[in-house]
C-alpha cells in the first residue's frame, strides 16, 4: 500500500475489521469475567439479568447448588450427530430467611458443554 489517502483508509479499514475479532480464548475470558461479576450477588439478580431460571437445586454444606442447563447443541461429523448442552452449577451461601431467590447469595460458578449459546 502507498502513502496516499486511499492507502491509508484501507489500512485503518483493516484495522477496525481485526480490532472486531477475537480469539475463542478472549471470549471464553469474557464470559468467565460476566459470570465472576455475580459473585456476591444474588440469585435473584443473576435471574433478573440473565433471563436465566435453575431447571433444579440441590443442597451442599453451607448453601445450595442450582443447576442451570442450556439448550441442546448438536455438531454433526462424518455423519455421525452428537448432542450436548452446557450445564452451568452456581454455588450459593444463604444470606438471611430462606424461601425466595434473594435470599441466595452465589459464591462460585462452574459450567461445562457448550456454553457459548447461554446469554451471559
Amino acid at each position: 500500500m502507498d502513502g496516499t489517502w486511499g492507502g491509508r483508509i484501507v489500512r485503518v479499514g483493516v484495522l477496525l475489521a481485526l480490532a472486531g475479532c477475537q480469539t475463542a480464548e478472549q471470549v471464553e475470558e469474557d464470559r468467565s469475567d460476566r459470570l465472576r461479576a455475580f459473585k456476591g450477588r444474588t440469585m435473584a439478580d443473576f435471574t433478573g439479568e440473565t433471563g436465566l431460571t435453575p431447571s433444579t437445586f440441590y443442597p451442599i454444606t453451607g448453601g445450595r447448588v442450582y443447576v442451570v442447563d442450556g439448550p441442546p447443541v448438536v455438531t454433526n461429523y462424518g455423519g455421525y450427530s452428537s448432542a450436548s448442552a452446557c450445564r452451568l452449577l452456581i454455588q450459593t451461601e444463604p444470606n438471611g430467611p430462606l424461601g425466595t431467590a434473594d435470599a441466595w447469595t452465589i459464591v462460585g460458578t462452574t459450567r461445562t458443554g457448550p456454553c457459548h449459546t447461554m446469554p451471559i
